[in-house]
């Protein structure tokens, strides 16, 4: 059985321990350290800083998903998902979330872009982030601290071709009023 629950550190740290050796072979060559319980922490932080969900499968945490503001603002949101060895029974529940968490985001927001990056040999990444209908838009060489190689996928607010769909109609761009009050914002730098 799959659910979706609320993030909490305990089944963070759980994921975060157990990772799929191809999510920590993606994940770690952007951190300072390799250390599950750190994951865990940067994880929480950017759940609470942004939005995220726990999936669970047969009562074990077995992904996380969510995505969290770029230090430049509410305007650009980093986008992330990685799991256990279960990962293929929560995939799809992963996905769906994402884009749920995705139109909360744009609607709250005013949300003009979502970006991932992908180490170049995690292929199952890509494949899920084309299907989510990321578009990849650079390839990085020397991205990762032992010199990898990694894509960054991105979704654009005005790209229909992700935004298409009926569920997406409440979000297109000329029905959105980003909450950010620009003027203040200007005047408190």
């Amino acid at each position: 059985m799959v659910t979706v629950k609320p993030v909490n550190q305990v089944a963070l740290y759980h994921i975060c321990r157990n990772l799929r050796e191809c999510d920590a072979q993606e994940i770690y060559p952007l951190c300072h350290h390799e250390n599950p319980l750190v994951l865990a922490q940067q994880t929480m932080w950017a759940c609470n800083a942004g939005q995220g969900k726990l999936i669970w499968v047969n009562g074990i945490p077995a992904a996380v998903c969510g995505v969290h503001p770029e230090f430049s603002g509410h305007m650009n949101y980093r986008v992330f998902a990685f799991g256990t060895d279960d990962w293929k029974a929560a995939a799809y529940p992963v996905m769906r979330e994402l884009r749920k968490i995705a139109r909360e985001v744009i609607r709250e927001h005013g949300t003009m872009r979502m970006q991932a990056d992908s180490s170049e040999h995690h292929t199952e990444a890509h494949a899920w982030m084309e299907r989510m209908n990321g578009k990849r838009e650079s390839v990085m060489p020397h991205y990762g601290k032992n010199g990898e190689t990694y894509y960054r996928y991105v979704w654009l607010r005005d790209d229909v071709s992700w935004m298409n769909s009926p569920e997406w109609a409440p979000y297109n761009t000329k029905e959105i009023e980003p909450c950010v009050d620009q003027k203040a914002t200007v005047q408190s730098l």
